[in-house]
């Protein structure tokens, strides 16, 4: 278990840096290519760490028959978390329609078609993406104006607090 809690706090260190090294950076780029980067570095940290343990504990927390599965099993929880990561990195970073749609609504309060026709300059762009917001229970059409649920809400204010986490300007 200390093997497994310890990856994870590694790995924590590491999107911590990775934030940190967003938030210096007058750039707004994606900055995955850094993360890896970091990510790496903190990893080649882990096993030191790993190397310092079997070192001076010499078979209390070293390596051993039992605790090798264990030591090679956060290693690979550790790799498995940088996709993850990335994933959701990219995923709140990159412009897409929806996300901008959400967040104009949030910005504004409601907004019709029309209105969204004045930030877009494809009509059927706008009008499918406006249905699969309404089907996903994210806005809701009433009035002849687009509203945010309160899981819409949740979505707009992650999305906000994710930007602003990493210095980006909030609202898409």
């Amino acid at each position: 278990m200390l093997y497994l809690v310890t990856s994870l706090l590694f790995f924590f260190l590491s999107v911590v840096v990775h934030i940190f090294w967003c938030r210096r950076q007058k750039k707004q780029d994606l900055h995955m290519t850094t993360f890896c980067l970091i990510a790496l570095t903190v990893l080649g940290c882990y096993g030191m760490f790993l190397a310092f343990i079997q070192k001076a504990f010499q078979g209390q927390f070293g390596l051993t028959f039992w605790s090798c599965p264990l030591q090679l099993t956060s290693i690979v929880l550790y790799v498995l978390f940088i996709p993850i990561y990335l994933i959701f990195y990219f995923g709140t970073r990159v412009e897409s329609p929806s996300k901008k749609m959400v967040l104009l609504i949030e910005q504004h309060g409601a907004l019709s078609p029309e209105d969204f026709l004045k930030y877009f300059s494809d009509e059927h762009l706008v009008l499918t993406r406006l249905d699969d917001l309404e089907r996903s229970y994210c806005v809701v059409l009433e009035n002849k104006v687009y509203r945010l649920t309160d899981q819409g809400r949740t979505i707009a204010r992650v999305l906000n607090l994710y930007q602003w986490i990493t210095g980006r300007v909030i609202g898409g």
